[in-house]
């Protein structure tokens, strides 16, 4: 009986370590969201200042300074989601995932080695089984060689 009560408290810990996780890559998409708004609503104010006098170069310099780091920001995001295609293509050979890899937040290789139960990918919308066993076979494998590669 208290094998099981500590079983059950195990898979409970074990479950809400995982939401967790989830609702922390979640937060971190918001955050990311939310930064890139205020950026335009900076952009949108400056633009309504333009009629200052004085003040156009330096907006402009801003405007400037901003979408290239805008540019820059989506250059490394498209890097990482070609990497995440390529793996799925190549290694998984699950294709279809990818929107539902990025689009919860699963930005890099990164963020998807971390995955670590069946449970998170039928929450980004993961619904066939062995899909979710196959995913996690190559996850795992991922984690590995990228543990290997930084030592």
């Amino acid at each position: 009986s208290s094998l099981m009560m500590g079983i059950l408290i195990t898979a409970a810990t074990c479950t809400a370590l995982c939401l967790l996780v989830c609702l922390v890559r979640r937060l971190c998409q918001k955050h990311r969201r939310m930064l890139i708004m205020q950026e335009q609503e900076e952009m949108a104010r400056m633009n309504s200042q333009s009629d200052q006098p004085g003040s156009i170069h330096a907006q402009r310099e801003d405007v400037e300074e901003m979408n290239a780091k805008n540019k820059l920001g989506d250059e490394k995001l498209q890097r990482e989601h070609e990497g995440i295609r390529q793996w799925l293509v190549n290694e998984v050979q699950l294709s279809q995932y990818l929107k539902a890899f990025t689009s919860n937040g699963y930005d890099s290789l990164e963020f998807i080695k971390e995955i670590a139960s069946s449970d998170e990918l039928m929450e980004i919308g993961i619904r066939d089984e062995e899909h979710r066993q196959q995913l996690l076979m190559h996850i795992r494998a991922l984690g590995m060689e990228m543990h290997r590669e930084g030592e």
